[in-house]
């Protein structure tokens, strides 16, 4: 295990993919031309792959970490890793170049040829945990960036959706799981608009959905369960 070569305590053993550390760091060369570094993060360590990403990912599920990260999903021989670690109980984090849920659950399925698709949204609606989508906006001040982020949880029935490539309407499942933490980027954008911290022509340029947007900057909710009108 990573802990053995550090005498760490911590008992969570972490693999981060690829390694970009703010300082230089003491360099550890293991096997598969792989450099594994001590992490900024106690009991952490990161992975300069000097050999492809797949081989790099069997190579860091041999010293059993609890969590991988993956500084990018790009092509299937990575995701198919990802998914290898997250059925053997690993947590693996990742990122994806889109623009929000639903787009990213396209974008994994898009990877494989169309024969092996059905059998990829069963393995994503199985190992799925949670997706989280950012943009960043300009403030208001003009004092640097903020985000805005959807965050998506696989419930059951976010899982029932993707399983039966009924992904577009993964939005609709989000804003009904809003009690249960989710959100969609009208949620966000109505919160930094409520706070001052973006302008509403932003808000509105950036949104996928600006007249919804408007409505609930005027307190008015759709009802995605009644199919009515709510007051916020």
């Amino acid at each position: 295990e990573f802990r053995e070569h550090t005498n760490e305590k911590q008992p969570l053993a972490y693999a981060r993919m690829p390694a970009q550390t703010a300082q230089a760091i003491p360099e550890l060369e293991v096997e598969l031309r792989l450099d594994i570094t001590p992490s900024t993060t106690p009991g952490a360590y990161d992975v300069r792959l000097s050999a492809g990403r797949s081989t790099a990912l069997r190579s860091v599920m041999r010293q059993d970490p609890d969590v991988i990260l993956i500084g990018e999903m790009r092509d299937i021989e990575t995701f198919q890793a990802a998914i290898s670690a997250s059925e053997t109980g690993h947590l693996v984090f990742s990122t994806l170049h889109t623009t929000n849920a639903m787009q990213t659950v396209d974008r994994i399925i898009d990877l494989f040829p169309s024969t092996q698709h059905d059998q990829v949204r069963s393995q994503l609606s199985i190992n799925l945990r949670a997706m989280m989508c950012m943009r960043l906006l300009p403030r208001k001040d003009g004092i640097g960036r903020v985000p805005i982020c959807e965050v998506m949880f696989n419930t059951p029935a976010v899982r029932k959706l993707i399983k039966e490539n009924r992904v577009a309407q993964i939005t609709l499942a989000i804003q009904q799981g809003r009690e249960a933490g989710m959100q969609t980027f009208n949620d966000s954008l109505h919160d930094l608009v409520r706070r001052n911290l973006v302008s509403l022509d932003v808000a509105l340029e950036a949104s996928d959905n600006p007249e919804e947007l408007q409505m609930m900057l005027q307190g008015i909710r759709l009802s995605s369960t009644r199919g009515g009108i709510l007051g916020a």
